[in-house]
């Protein structure tokens, strides 16, 4: 009266197409990836460089390039940050280059700003040169003979530091 079907194998074959079984990786949109996060425990020397967004609450003293950075309000980095968007929460001794800058009331900032766009909170405190992006611009400045120098080095004597926050309250 009731029986149970046969069961039977299938047999499942993938095409030698698929990089899986070519033993290759997939490839992954950086617009798609979850942020690369930096905790507050990590201490890293060296340059960061990612294709996505990445979040440091630690330590870091390097360079660091990705498409989104945000400087949490207990990390200390010293060196350069560039990307297309730049926020910064905590403490930075070094430049940025970014098309979008912003400064939080708890940021705190020496160096120089080459950007697209900026904003900064009161309380923010900023040492350093506010330059903004011409059409394609990078990081630096002309010398006048077609070469450019990094932002940092051989600041010239008419150029003087723009100071927000904390530093213009003491002068």
């Amino acid at each position: 009266m009731f029986h149970k079907p046969e069961k039977t194998k299938e047999s499942y074959s993938v095409p030698e197409t698929d990089p899986v079984v070519r033993g290759e990786r997939p490839a992954q949109s950086a617009q798609k990836a979850a942020p690369s996060i930096i905790s507050g425990d990590l201490k890293i020397t060296g340059d960061l460089q990612s294709q996505g967004d990445v979040h440091i609450d630690g330590t870091i003293e390097g360079d660091i390039k990705a498409r989104s950075v945000t400087i949490g309000d207990n990390a200390r980095i010293n060196g350069r940050v560039s990307g297309d968007k730049v926020r910064i929460c905590g403490n930075l001794v070094g430049g940025v280059d970014a098309e979008m800058v912003e400064l939080t009331k708890t940021a705190r900032v020496e160096g120089d700003i080459l950007h697209g766009s900026l904003q900064i909170e009161a309380g923010a405190f900023l040492e350093g040169q506010l330059r903004r992006r011409e059409g394609g611009q990078s990081a630096g400045r002309s010398n006048g003979n077609g070469k450019v120098t990094p932002f940092g080095n051989g600041r010239d004597e008419a150029s003087s530091p723009t100071t927000t926050g904390a530093q213009s309250a003491a002068s």
